[in-house]
């Protein structure tokens, strides 16, 4: 598989609350992603948020998967679940494709916290 960095998360879409450096804990993120595929090909995606912690651990976890076997535009989305230990320093978004994928455009790139102290920051990371 190939990997293609889409995104930085930015640090106001991260919570961050008061924790000792030790303190385990789970957020959750509403992501969402459009893939256009720009030819036909049988293809395999998987969208990907890796992070690191404050032990310096890089972690991920996968959001959504999916394979195609036409041109199309896909999207990948799903409310994911992220452990970490003390604050999450990095946050990045990554789609994974098939050695065989046709070219691509990413055309809208979504992350929302379900923090309600962090949800007032803006949802929209990108879009085309």
């Amino acid at each position: 598989m190939k990997e293609k960095f889409i995104a930085k998360v930015p640090d106001a879409f991260i919570p961050h609350p008061n924790l000792s450096a030790r303190t385990a804990w789970t957020t959750g993120f509403n992501v969402a992603c459009w893939v256009r595929l720009q030819q036909q090909r049988p293809c395999r995606f998987n969208l990907v948020l890796r992070y690191v912690d404050q032990e310096g651990h890089t972690k991920q976890v996968i959001v959504d998967q999916c394979s195609t076997e036409l041109g199309a535009t896909l999207l990948l989305s799903s409310l994911v679940n992220i452990p970490a230990v003390g604050r999450i320093i990095d946050m990045g978004v990554y789609l994974e494709t098939s050695d065989n994928a046709p070219p691509y455009v990413i055309d809208e790139l979504f992350v929302q916290s379900t923090d309600k102290a962090a949800a007032k920051a803006p949802k929209l990371i990108s879009a085309a």
